[in-house]
């Protein structure tokens, strides 16, 4: 994954909510198109963060969505930390994205349950 990826992902985290209580909003969700694309989305109910990064680790993921909780914020820091120019990412036997190598690494949970953003968004910004 490409070192700026990660910092999007890192940077997506200032629009989600921080309140506990509101679990579908205290992260990013990361959907990868399964090719070239990854976009993230993050919310806390009043803003809503929306970007598209090109980055052929979608290749790796495959077509899926990952919802990172604030949890794992500090983690995400190290890594951008660790590898100054791209972090490894891989595909387990379970068929789990791994981010990182080693004792030093995440691994992105598939999330069926986040709210569909698209819903919200102003009828002058709908495609």
């Amino acid at each position: 994954m490409n070192i700026e990826t990660l910092k999007c992902i890192i940077n997506s985290f200032n629009a989600a909510s921080d309140d506990a209580t509101r679990s579908n909003f205290n992260g990013v969700l990361v959907k990868s198109d399964g090719v070239n694309e990854i976009t993230l989305v993050a919310t806390n109910g009043h803003i809503l963060s929306n970007f598209t990064i090109e980055d052929d680790c979608g290749q790796v993921m495959g077509e899926r969505k990952f919802f990172l909780s604030r949890e794992i914020l500090p983690t995400l820091k190290l890594l951008a930390k660790k590898y100054k120019y791209g972090v490894p990412i891989s595909l387990t036997d379970k068929l789990e994205v791994v981010l990182g190598a080693n004792n030093f690494r995440v691994v992105l949970e598939k999330s069926e349950n986040y709210p569909d953003y698209e819903l919200v968004y102003p009828k002058e910004y709908q495609e």
